[in-house]
């Protein structure tokens, strides 16, 4: 779907290389860092535990965003592709992730909270594996017109949702129009 890259994860900018002759010959070390630090990767060298740790965690992660992907479903808006998951059996759950993340976010809770609600969660348009088109509108009023027609097209009359971040202001809009009676569902 799109490009297949979680925005605000692993998607870091890299500063620009200087030409050789504007670097430096010979960086002074940071003050207070251990010799033992300052000694280059060697490979075939055992890393510590802590690090090594890091490393299997990064794997494990890595392995686990790679299922997500694969589990994906796609809601289709007009010329939008929106991915979107759902598990469990209940009373229906929405999670609104924030910015600049995606619904990966919620993968950790994600088997606890379907063990008795039917959750769903969308990647808005320009994150996680959402399409991320240069002529959109990002504003939260087609974030939330895109969540609308989302949760309308699941045939839930009544949801509750649980968001964060940049996810509660979108929430906040359709609360607003729930308040001004413009939504075709109900926000419990």
């Amino acid at each position: 779907m799109g490009q297949n890259n979680l925005t605000g994860l692993g998607n870091h900018r890299r500063s620009p290389t200087l030409p050789r002759s504007e670097k430096p010959a010979n960086p002074a070390p940071a003050a207070g860092v251990a010799d033992e630090a300052k000694k280059p990767f060697q490979p075939g060298v055992r890393v510590s535990e802590p690090v090594e740790r890091a490393l299997a965690d990064k794997v494990a992660s890595t392995a686990s965003l790679q299922a997500w992907e694969q589990s994906a479903n796609v809601f289709t808006r007009g010329s939008e592709r929106l991915a979107y998951w759902t598990a469990g059996e209940g009373k229906p759950l929405i999670l609104v992730h924030g910015f600049p993340t995606a619904s990966y976010d919620w993968h950790q809770v994600w088997p606890d909270l379907s063990k008795d609600r039917k959750l769903y969660a969308m990647d808005m348009l320009g994150f996680g594996f959402s399409d991320k088109p240069k002529s959109a509108s990002y504003s939260t009023f087609a974030q939330a017109d895109r969540l609308q027609d989302f949760i309308a097209s699941k045939g839930q009359s009544e949801v509750d949702l649980l968001s964060h971040d940049f996810g509660d202001t979108v929430v906040q809009e359709l609360l607003a129009r729930q308040n001004e009676g413009k939504l075709p569902f109900k926000i419990r």
